[in-house]
């Protein structure tokens, strides 16, 4: 076997190519720091790229009263007041200043008449506050994030597989990755590492990640390093996708469908949420959607490709 390795030293290396990844590369090349990103899929093509429905910020644009405040007691009061407040404030608080900055950056979210960002509804917000761009709001995040980058003249090396943080008395000091195409091994050495890598979701059959992301591959660096791994078991499961026909099962189905007016039916016809939360009804939050769902289905009431409820404007037939 050949041992033999390139080697290459940076001040801070970023894993992961995506949204989190990119942002957090730019923010380190803006302090002064010489950064490297690095990813197993093609720059272009990370699983942001699959976010469909929006980004939340308080803009005021559509609806004024809306406030920061209140942004932070719809998220406490929907995670059933299991996040962390501090967090969630500094969430909040920063995200209009985000979401405006990659407007700035040439991101083409969707406008007012008068120019400004337009804001829609989405699942357990008070108010219109989900900036968009048509339904794929991630593609262009991506794209704009992208274009940053190589203003920037950020390295990213694409096809690199992270196998194995360098850890040293507890100091993380570089990574061993490979070439997915060439095999070819390389040592990244680094002042600091930033895991960006995404989730864990495809261990789950039906999924809207393809199959070779979100394989955890960051949390299983990070507990390998000996790091301990918090609140693994708090997953938000997406409560509208496809299971039929079986090539497009896990296909997201955006929230932005109930947003703007889509409704739930079983295989009665009825509009089962009337039941669940006859008061938001489509547009509850995504874990009481997701529990209505599955109780439809084990009760009887599901479609006939197990589980399928028809999105609809108005109704059956319509």
């Amino acid at each position: 076997m050949n041992n033999t390795h390139r080697t290459k030293v940076v001040n801070v290396l970023v894993i992961g190519t995506g949204a989190a990844g990119l942002r957090a590369a730019i923010a380190a090349h803006e302090a002064g720091c010489e950064v490297l990103v690095v990813g197993k899929r093609p720059r272009s093509d990370p699983h942001t790229v699959l976010a469909a429905g929006g980004i939340n910020a308080v803009l005021g644009t559509v609806e004024p009263q809306d406030s920061w405040q209140q942004h932070f007691a719809d998220t406490l009061q929907e995670g059933y007041f299991l996040a962390e407040p501090r967090a969630v404030e500094l969430l909040v608080r920063e995200a209009p200043a985000a979401v405006l900055e990659l407007a700035d950056w040439g991101c083409q979210f969707a406008r007012t008449p008068d120019g400004k960002l337009d804001q829609r509804f989405f699942g357990a917000h008070k108010y219109r506050r989900t900036c968009y761009a048509g339904d794929y709001t991630g593609r262009a995040i991506l794209e704009t994030l992208l274009k940053r980058v190589n203003r920037l003249r950020i390295a990213i090396h694409e096809y690199q597989y992270v196998s194995r943080l360098l850890i040293n008395d507890r100091q993380c000091y570089g990574v061993m990755a490979f070439d997915l195409h060439s095999g070819e091994r390389t040592v990244y050495l680094a002042d600091a590492v930033i895991l960006a890598a995404g989730g864990h979701t495809r261990c789950w059959r039906r999924s809207s990640s393809r199959r070779d992301e979100n394989t955890g591959d960051g949390m299983w660096l990070a507990l390998q390093a000996g790091c301990e791994l918090i609140d693994m078991e708090l997953v938000q499961f997406h409560p509208t996708g496809m299971v039929a026909p079986e090539t497009m099962a896990g296909t997201l189905v955006t929230e932005a469908v109930r947003g703007e007016g889509g409704r739930l039916y079983n295989s009665e016809g009825e509009r089962f949420m009337e039941r669940y939360d006859p008061e938001r009804l489509e547009l509850s939050t995504r874990d009481r959607i997701a529990l209505a769902n599955y109780t439809e289905i084990s009760e009887g009431r599901g479609g006939p490709n197990g589980g399928v409820f028809r999105v609809q404007r108005s109704g059956p037939g319509a």
